[in-house]
Order: C-alpha cells, then structure tokens, then sequence
C-alpha cells in the first residue's frame, strides 16, 4: 500500500495456526548493518529476474533466544512494514530505507499461500505482481489514524450469510490488515456471536475449507471483501471441547480505538 491507502483484496489467509499462550519468549537483540537484494518481480520465459536491488538497512539481529516458542518457527526473521511510527527510528523503518534507492514506487504486495502444490508466498516491492491479482484492478481503502503505525482501515458493515450484525452499526469499526497473522481478530463480546455463526460440523470432511458454511462480507470504503469458507476456515478439523481462538477476543487500548 502507498503511504495513505491499503489495498483491498478478495482472499484473507485460512485460520490455520493457533497462537502460544503459555510460553514467554526470550531474547537478546543488537541493531546492525546488513545489505539486502532484492529480486526484480519482472522475469523471463524461464521465470529468471532481470534485475536485482541491493539497499543497505539497519536491522535488529537475534544474538540469543530460548528454544521455546522459536525453534518450532519456520521463518528466519521478521520484516516489519508497519508505518514509520512503530520504527524504533527512521534508521530502522524498512519503507524510510527502500524508498528513493531505485523503486518505481512507494508501494508493495503480499502474496500468501498455504504452500499446496509447490506454491510459494511472495511480497513485491515499489509495486505488484499482478500475475498474483484476483482482480484486474486494485481496489484501495483510507488508512486511518496514521500516528498508531499500523495498516488500519474503516469498516463499514459485516455480513455473515447475508446478515448484517450489530457490531458496526455505530461508525466506529476499524480493522488493522496485518500479514502476521492467520486469525481474523473480533473485539469482544462480538467474538462470541462470529465465532458461532462460522463454527460448522465436519462431519466426514477431512478439509474444513470444503465444509457448507456462510459467506463472510466485511465492507470497506468502495469496496467489499467477500470471504468464504476455503478463505477463513482452518484446514484440518479440531477435536470437540479445543480450540485455536483467543479467549478474551481482541482488545485494544482505549487511545487506540
């Protein structure tokens, strides 16, 4: 997204992963130096880059960490792309540091799959790849309230199977976009109520995504993002009495909305 918009898309990744609640991670950092290539999303018939960007960023390096939660983590780090507010300073926000060294734009995109058939997740910078659009065209929705540094955007209804629920009628709804996660976050008490209507028997379905279950309609600002259930349900069902979900719903601090 550019610095004043997010992009809206018509796909959010499945529920497939539950949170750790009970461990308390542990680690040493020390900011350094590193220099960081990047592969031009424009290739060949032979799916070769034509180009590569190399940008020197300041980076936070894991010197220590405890075994648990980490060594269950699949990814080697974390690429922060919130707003410059959330940076522990501009030296260290990765939009400061790749805008201006070669971009055609201050834009990106998130590309993110479950892995099936080979297929990889992607991010695209000073652009998109638009052989990963669902659509032609982008659709792009308001960021509100900049200074908090997260991707934030109005929303104005959701509807499950065609009804509208209560817990936007006031004006007052708002969704951070946040790639890293793969739970859609639902303020209590609303989380009850959601969590019922999108909770659906499997019955000899081994493939949760493939259950009979309601469209999820979550409208922005021009545009409306349709969900259904191979978009939001997890892959594998749960055991009767467990589940992925937080207990308390999402809250956020008062200041923030």
């Amino acid at each position: 997204p550019a610095a004043d918009a997010a992009p809206a898309a018509d796909a959010a990744p499945a529920a497939d992963a539950a949170p750790v609640d009970d461990v308390a991670p542990v680690a040493d950092a020390a900011p350094v130096a590193d220099v960081v290539t990047a592969a031009d999303a424009g290739v060949d018939a032979a799916g070769n880059s034509s180009k590569e960007l190399c940008v020197e960023m300041s980076v936070v390096l894991a010197v220590e960490m405890s075994t648990q939660p980490f060594k269950t983590f699949k990814f080697d780090g974390i690429l922060g792309l919130g707003l410059g507010s959330l940076a522990l300073n501009k030296n260290f926000s990765a939009f400061d540091m790749l805008l201006g060294r070669g971009l055609p734009s201050g834009s990106f995109g998130v590309f993110l799959t479950e892995g099936e058939e080979g297929e990889e997740s992607e991010i695209a910078f000073g652009g998109v790849d638009t052989r990963r659009m669902l659509e032609p065209a982008l659709s792009w929705a308001p960021v509100m309230m900049p200074e908090h540094g997260h991707w934030m955007v109005q929303i104005l209804a959701i509807r499950i199977g065609g009804k509208e629920l209560d817990l936007c009628k006031d004006g007052t709804c708002r969704g951070v976009v946040d790639t890293g996660t793969s739970h859609l976050g639902i303020p209590a008490p609303a989380d009850v109520e959601v969590g019922q209507l999108l909770t659906a028997d499997a019955g000899d379905v081994f493939d949760c995504r493939l259950v009979d279950a309601p469209e999820v309609e979550i409208v922005l600002p021009g545009k409306t993002l349709t969900l259904q259930p191979h978009n939001y349900m997890r892959r594998l069902p749960l055991r009767e009495g467990v589940s992925v979900s937080s207990s308390n719903g999402v809250h956020m601090p008062a200041q923030d909305g």
